[in-house]
C-alpha cells in the first residue's frame, strides 16, 4: 500500500517517571544538555527534546503530537505551541498507564490516517537527518514500517534486534541482560496499517489486563507482534550513528559533557 501524498506526523511519548533520574528539578525531556540558537540568533540552553524536535524538523516534519502526564505540565510551559522550535505542537494526556505503547497510542484518533515518525525524546541521536532518511526508504520500499538501526552501547537498556537468515527483521528482545545481538532501534516511521495494527493490537491487551496486574507493554513488543502476523519490517543501518541515552545519572553527566563544547 503506498501513501505517497501523506503528511508525516510526529509522536512523542513523554510519560514516564524519570524513576532511574529522580529527584530531577523538572521533566527530564527539558533537562539541559548543551546550547543553542534561538530564531533571531540568540544563545540559549538547549534541552533534551530540542534534539529530537530538531531532527523531525530536517526532514520536513512540523506538526507533533507530546504525550506527557498530568505532573509533567513543564513541558507545555516550556515549548508551549511550538513556535520557538519552528513547529506546530499539540499535547495528549496518558490514558493507560501501561507503558510507552499505550502512550503512543493516545494520539491514534489524531494520527492515524498519517504517516507517523517516533523517537525517544531522552535519547540523543547522532545523525540528527535520520527521518529523511527514513522518509525515502518508506517509500522507496513500500513499506508499513521502517526503523533506524543503531549498533548499540548498551544493550540491557534498550530493544534488541534480530535477524533472520534473509537478514530480515525476526525478533525483538526487550532490555536483555546479556546477548550477542548488535542493533537497537531509536527511530522508525509507521504508516496508518500498522497505526491501526497498535490499536487494534492493545485494545486486546487491554482485555487481557486484570486489577492486580502492572503490564509494561513496549513498542518493540507490538513491532514483533506485527512480525507473527507474517508481516514485514524494513530498516536502515546508521553504522556510524552513536546515541545517548540521558535516563541515568552517569549517561546525563556524559551528554552534558559532550554537548556543552557545540
Amino acid at each position: 500500500m503506498s501513501f505517497p501524498d501523506m503528511d508525516i506526523v510526529a509522536v512523542i511519548a513523554a510519560a514516564g517517571i524519570s524513576s532511574r533520574l529522580s529527584p530531577i528539578p523538572c521533566s527530564k525531556e527539558i533537562l539541559p544538555i548543551g546550547t543553542g540558537h534561538q530564531g533571531d540568533g540568540t544563545r540559549r540552553p538547549k534541552v533534551a527534546i530540542q534534539y529530537l524536535l530538531e531532527s523531525f524538523r530536517m526532514a520536513g516534519i512540523t506538526k507533533t503530537y507530546i504525550v506527557i502526564r498530568t505532573n509533567k505540565w513543564d513541558i507545555p510551559a516550556f515549548l508551549g505551541n511550538g513556535n520557538s522550535e519552528g513547529m506546530d505542537i499539540a499535547y495528549l494526556l496518558m490514558g493507560l498507564p501501561y507503558g510507552a505503547a499505550f502512550s503512543v497510542n493516545q494520539s491514534f484518533p489524531f494520527t492515524g490516517s498519517s504517516i507517523v515518525a517516533f523517537g525517544f525524546p531522552d535519547i540523543i541521536i547522532q545523525p540528527q537527518n535520520v527521518y529523511r532518511t527514513l522518509a525515502v526508504k518508506l517509500r522507496e520500499e513500500n513499506a508499513d514500517v521502517v526503523l533506524g538501526l543503531f549498533p548499540a552501547t548498551n544493550p540491557q537498556k534498550v530493544d534488541m534486534i534480530q535477524f533472520d537468515g534473509s537478514n530480515r527483521i525476526s525478533r525483538f528482545v526487550i532490555k536483555p541482560g546479556e546477548t550477542e545481538l548488535h542493533y537497537t532501534y531509536l527511530t522508525a516511521l509507521w504508516t496508518p496499517v500498522f497505526s491501526k495494527f497498535m490499536n487494534d493490537y492493545l485494545a486486546g491487551k487491554c482485555r487481557e489486563i486484570d486489577a492486580d496486574s502492572d503490564p509494561d507493554i513496549h513498542v518493540g513488543d507490538v513491532l514483533q507482534a506485527f512480525i507473527n502476523e507474517g508481516n514485514t519490517i524494513q530498516y536502515s543501518k546508521f553504522e556510524e550513528g552513536t546515541y545517548i541515552d540521558i535516563g541515568t545519572v552517569d549517561d546525563y553527566s556524559i551528554a552534558v559533557m559532550k554537548y556543552m563544547q557545540k
